[in-house]
């Protein structure tokens, strides 16, 4: 009853009027509950509901399912709900999330436990946060994309007219928009929209003053643009961050790309323009990441029709150019992995990428293979007997918890220059201040 009728609608692929009539008729269905003291029963035609104090109804309802029975729910003031079911098994998180329809974007589940009972059934207890205050609401999203989109005039890209036959990729890793320093952070750094949109002019300078023009540009972003899901944690809970609104953080990196990309692609500095996204990364997660690129995306499909954008929501996805194959990823998915993958590369990942190319049709004897991964917010270049690895720097550089527990990180971003006939590759490093 909580999810929106458009969001049910494209679930189970129905109408927002059937949803609406769905909906209505379900209401009439649900006994009400009118807080009374405690201990004290309310009955219905259906169930019997118990009422353990004034601020959170609590209710019982049996049912017949072959599945999780529902057993409680409680409901605070702001939609956050205290759970229980019971299962002949324990459930994972996914399962739950599921069973509840949590979309981890405006709901999180932020503690779940399995208890055994003398019955051999499990007792499942969960947390489910909601988060409607921290981000726009379905009609407000709609009408600030409506205003996105105010007075946009669609135009071609500015091209280059004699290029090389190279290509440009320029890297943005962890850019952490809304992560917020501490005043006394040891290292003294410092983070917000300002100093973010700032390292973006630097950037965009820095890639029009190399004097090269292009078959192809490429903006690459490598994941964990976001600093944290709308609960204030990482995809896998359990670590809060001191992060900004999350209205303030999507404000902030739409603003920041629109400026990027119309300096970029009105540059001339390239023949075709192109926007790849890592979404399956480990503090933006894939469902927040959809919701930032997709809002960027309807603005750039508008303001430039001919740039294509291509949101990678695997772990690894890759491009071909010539004779070389280049490969991206964050370096830690959103649900999976129990550990990142390494700052410099070591015997097990140059195996699972041996292993990956080789399912592609790639081999290191036939082709130019290439990994470019973030999230460690480090610089670092190894070679393999896949190919080459790059570890890229971070756009934010480090939180004041990494710079007293691990050491202060730069902060930056990486060019490369591919040659078509050639293995070579010109890369340029941008640092920031």
């Amino acid at each position: 009853m909580n999810k929106s009728a458009t969001q049910l609608a494209v679930r189970y692929n129905l109408t927002r009027d059937e949803v609406i009539e769905a909906k209505s008729q379900a209401k009439l269905s649900i006994p009400k509950v009118v807080p009374m003291n405690k201990g004290s029963i309310l009955r219905s035609d259906t169930n019997f509901v118990q009422v353990v104090g004034t601020k959170m109804p609590e209710f019982t309802i049996t049912t017949s399912s072959s599945g999780p029975v529902f057993s409680k729910e409680k409901v605070s003031d702001n939609g956050d709900r205290e759970v229980e079911l019971i299962s002949d098994r324990p459930m994972t998180r996914k399962e739950i999330e599921e069973h509840y329809g949590v979309d981890n974007i405006s709901t999180t589940l932020s503690n779940y436990w399995n208890k055994a009972t003398a019955s051999d059934k499990y007792l499942v207890s969960a947390l489910i946060k909601c988060h409607h205050d921290n981000f726009y609401s379905e009609e407000e999203l709609r009408e600030k994309l409506k205003s996105m989109m105010t007075e946009v005039i669609p135009t071609k890209v500015v091209k280059a007219t004699n290029t090389s036959n190279k290509i440009c990729i320029v890297y943005l890793s962890d850019e952490h928009v809304g992560a917020i320093n501490k005043k006394d952070d040891v290292h003294g750094n410092t983070y917000s929209a300002d100093i973010y949109l700032g390292r973006l002019e630097q950037l965009q300078e820095k890639v029009l003053n190399m004097g090269m023009t292009y078959e192809t540009m490429y903006v690459v972003n490598l994941g964990d643009e976001a600093d944290s899901q709308l609960d204030g944690m990482t995809t896998r809970k359990g670590h809060a961050l001191p992060s900004e609104n999350g209205k303030d953080s999507f404000d902030t990196y739409v603003k920041g790309r629109r400026m990027l990309f119309e300096t970029l692609f009105s540059s001339g500095v390239a023949a075709n323009y192109q926007v790849i996204n890592c979404n399956n990364s480990n503090h933006s997660g894939n469902h927040l990441s959809y919701i930032w690129n997709a809002a960027v995306g309807l603005w750039l499909e508008t303001r430039f029709p001919e740039v294509q954008l291509i949101n990678i929501t695997k772990f690894i996805g890759y491009i071909e150019y010539g004779n070389h194959v280049i490969a991206f990823s964050h370096g830690k998915d959103d649900v999976d992995m129990t550990r990142n993958w390494p700052l410099v590369l070591n015997d097990k990942i140059d195996n699972w990428l041996s292993q990956w190319f080789d399912k592609l049709g790639f081999s290191s004897s036939r082709q130019w293979l290439h990994m470019r991964k973030g999230d460690l917010h480090q610089l670092a270049i190894s070679i393999g007997k896949f190919g080459d690895y790059i570890s890229m720097p971070s756009l934010y550089g480090s939180s004041s918890w990494i710079g007293i527990n691990f050491g202060q990180s730069r902060p930056g971003a990486y060019i490369e220059v591919y040659d078509k006939d050639s293995p070579d590759i010109v890369s340029k490093m941008i640092w920031f201040k």
